[in-house]
């Protein structure tokens, strides 16, 4: 580990090829920055062995403080985030570190397709300790305002998620209850296991172990472990019920995507799109391109060498697509899985079945088309020339 207040670090320049801001300020001993990255006005970088994947975006004014820094490609780091990390901060491709957010901790180390709400922090006391990282698997959500309190280690699984205001301790104490008065401590880490919902405003505190599936209800206190699949619910939080939820048959899965489909097709009439649908396939027109959204239940029968290529997205529950590329974007909704090219309107449906709980492709951060009314009041601007009245 280096030690940056033992050192004078050279400021070095970031590359060509960067689009960078006014005032943007890197301190570095080494500096790796893919094609593509973005720096807003005023960002600032301290450390060693700097990296920022390809098309990484950091908004203006952000302040990003840690040895061994790595940002994962695709990844859009918001105005005004700080980060201090003494010895390792990385995230993997696609995450999404939004406003007002604060991270103090010795190492904290996330996954593919972070998302990190508004104002939330990790710190909250303590987090100068050697003990002091975070760990965080694929596909994980951190709801607005929540607070990560790594003293000690906290480890969450894959495909969690958490409503706001949630709040994670491994530590506490108070002045007045003394250990030399015979009260105790809490110095313990918590574990969080993967697929595992945070409702809001609950609380987890330290060596609480959750296991996997388990949905912890909101304004719950959980002190303690609990095993796979229950529903926690109290203060202190208890099991409620358990779950052994069976998977759906594929005709009732299919059911399921035929109504999203439809749910988004009335969706993008109201963005501007026209739409006209039969059976088992979708026409889409938007800006004056017309492409057909089709539904199957194999991804290899869909996509097998007689079949037309050209101006198709292809929604399919399972199976093993044939890609090429000039082939058609596939979604493979039971693997999670988003292949071939992309443009908005593949973007768009992405976003969507996220929203219907039917996430596809962790190595981009999700976009959406903005229906026409916002996009007129986001193009709208204000007089300027004097004289004028509003």
């Amino acid at each position: 580990m280096s030690l940056l207040i033992d050192s004078v670090i050279p400021r070095a320049h970031p590359p060509a090829e960067c689009v960078v801001g006014q005032d943007v300020v890197i301190h570095a001993h080494e500096l790796t920055i893919g094609p593509g990255v973005r720096l807003d006005d005023g960002v600032q970088l301290v450390g060693d062995r700097i990296h920022l994947g390809r098309n990484v975006h950091v908004g203006a004014g952000a302040d990003l403080r840690a040895a061994h820094l790595s940002i994962g490609e695709n990844s859009e780091i918001a105005a005004g985030v700080k980060v201090l990390c003494a010895d390792s901060f990385s995230t993997g491709p696609a995450a999404r570190v939004c406003n007002g957010v604060d991270i103090v901790a010795r190492s904290f180390d996330a996954g593919r397709l972070l998302y990190v709400g508004p104002h939330s922090t990790v710190g909250g006391g303590g987090t100068l300790e050697s003990t002091a990282t975070v760990r965080i698997g694929d596909r994980v959500t951190i709801g607005p305002h929540n607070l990560l309190n790594a003293n000690c280690l906290i480890d969450i699984g894959s495909d969690v998620g958490s409503g706001q205001y949630v709040s994670i301790w491994t530590h506490g104490y108070h002045f007045a209850h003394s250990v030399l008065d015979g009260y105790s401590t809490a110095y313990e880490g918590v574990r969080i296991g993967d697929k595992v919902w945070l409702g809001y405003h609950c609380s987890i505190m330290p060596g609480a172990d959750i296991g996997d599936s388990c949905i912890v209800a909101a304004g719950a206190v959980v002190a303690k472990s609990f095993p796979p699949r229950r529903l926690l619910a109290g203060v202190p939080a208890r099991e409620k019920a358990t779950f052994e939820q069976p998977p759906l048959t594929d005709d009732q899965a299919m059911h399921e995507v035929r109504q999203a489909l439809a749910a988004w097709q009335r969706e993008l009439v109201w963005k501007g799109a026209i739409t006209d649908s039969s059976d088992e396939r979708w026409s889409v027109t938007l800006s004056g391109c017309t492409r057909v959204v089709e539904l199957w239940l194999d991804a290899a029968v869909a996509t097998s060498s007689d079949r037309v290529a050209e101006d198709r997205i292809v929604v399919a529950l399972d199976g093993e697509p044939q890609t090429s590329a000039d082939g058609p974007p596939v979604f493979v909704l039971r693997r999670g899985l988003l292949l071939g090219p992309t443009d908005e309107l593949v973007e768009d449906l992405r976003d969507y079945l996220r929203r219907r709980t039917m996430p596809c492709g962790d190595t981009r951060t999700f976009t959406s088309i903005t229906p026409l009314a916002f996009h007129r009041l986001q193009q709208a601007t204000t007089p300027t020339t004097s004289g004028e009245q509003a």
